[in-house]
């Protein structure tokens, strides 16, 4: 009987990155030959196929791509410094790199990409805990062009004065990304208030050490700041809210306060009325809300899309439906454990709200499944979440 050897080029161009993973890891030389069905000459996207990347795949594939400007190897684990090696040897031109979720790559494969790939601008380290202080501090030394860092939930990088290194050499940083960096304090947002004077967003999750003070020189410093979380930052009050709403300018775009219990409605009126492009409000856990923002809400923000009001238990129908009323782009709405809330405020949803995809309604006491059904069937398109 004869036998049909296929050419592994043959088989890999019907192939996504997922399939092609696996088919190179058989030998070298099918993983050479998958570096000819590579995204493009420029982007290359290997998160779809995550679990099935590894260094000898990626490493062949940006072998000849020395004009990749962009890589997204997000969630590969697989993974380790070879690949960065082999980017920062081959690939010059690299100005956006991924990495977020990589937690085999260490502060090696960081000082690589700093001497190779000195054109880097927008570099995602998030939870990758394998790389230190040190690791972050060559990156920025290497890639002083850098506009987007994000070293969040690295659980390695513990020094205010990394952060201070950063935005020293980086001073053109328009995102920085350090949620659950835990160990910073306000020291770490005073080097940034004084050096990013153009940053735009910021994100400070569960920077717990984080007070008033930090956020107060940020918002006087960094007149560009318009998208800010400060989720779970237990210390924040009213005066770092005031801070960033009672600046001159554009007001916030993006705010997330969740689970931040001293800040109430002085503050987040303040907000609705100095930011009427205001996109997307995160205010799950403050238990201080009251019906008064979310008028000021309906009043001054019709660009809302995002609005996550959980465990808020004092909102009641009234003011959910003047922002529904008044915000017609609204996305996503969760309003988990809001105990006041009836079957009113979801015939509300249902008349008003046309470009809802995502409702989180459940824990909510006074609302009946009926009611819940009747806007599912209304809203086919939407995703829901009870």
């Amino acid at each position: 009987m004869p036998q049909c050897i296929a050419e592994p080029g043959l088989i890999l161009q019907f192939c996504g990155w997922e399939d092609a993973g696996a088919i190179a890891s058989a030998s070298r030389h099918w993983a050479e030959d998958a570096t000819f069905f590579a995204d493009s000459e420029r982007d290359l996207d290997f998160s779809s196929a995550r679990r099935r990347v590894s260094d000898l795949l990626a490493s062949c594939v940006v072998r000849r791509r020395a004009r990749l400007e962009c890589a997204d190897f997000s969630g590969c684990r697989g993974i380790t410094d070879g690949a960065v090696e082999a980017l920062a040897a081959g690939c010059p031109e690299l100005r956006i790199l991924s990495l977020r979720r990589c937690d085999g790559i260490t502060d090696a494969g960081l000082r690589a990409l700093a001497v190779g790939c000195p054109k880097l601008q927008q570099l995602d380290l998030y939870q990758c805990d394998s790389i230190t202080d040190f690791g972050v501090r060559a990156a920025a030394a290497g890639c002083p062009r850098l506009i987007s860092l994000d070293f969040g939930a690295c659980s390695g990088v513990r020094l205010d004065a990394t952060v201070g290194f950063v935005a020293e050499r980086c001073p053109d940083l328009q995102h920085l990304g350090l949620g659950m960096c835990d160990r910073l304090t306000d020291a770490a947002l005073d080097y940034v208030a004084k050096n990013c004077i153009n940053l735009q967003r910021l994100d400070l999750q569960g920077c717990s050490k984080v007070t008033d003070m930090g956020v107060s020189a940020l918002a006087e410093c960094c007149p560009s700041l318009e998208r800010i979380n400060l989720e779970a930052c237990y210390r924040i009050t009213d005066a770092s809210v005031l801070a960033l709403a009672s600046r001159d300018g554009r007001g916030l775009l993006q705010l997330g306060l969740d689970r931040c219990h001293r800040v109430t409605d002085r503050s987040l009126m303040v907000v609705a009325e100095s930011s009427p492009h205001l996109e997307a409000l995160s205010l799950c856990g403050c238990e201080g809300l009251t019906d008064l923002t979310l008028q000021a809400v309906a009043e001054h923000c019709p660009y809302l899309k995002v609005l996550h009001l959980d465990r808020c238990s004092r909102i009641t129908d009234s003011s959910l439906g003047a922002v529904c009323r008044s915000c017609p782009l609204l996305e996503s709405i969760s309003l988990m454990s809001c105990s006041l809330l009836t079957d009113a405020s979801m015939r509300c949803v249902e008349q008003h709200c046309m470009q809802l995809r995502v409702l989180r309604v459940h824990l909510c006491s006074r609302m009946s499944g009926e009611g819940a059904q009747a806007l599912v069937q209304a809203k086919q398109k939407a995703i829901f979440c009870f």
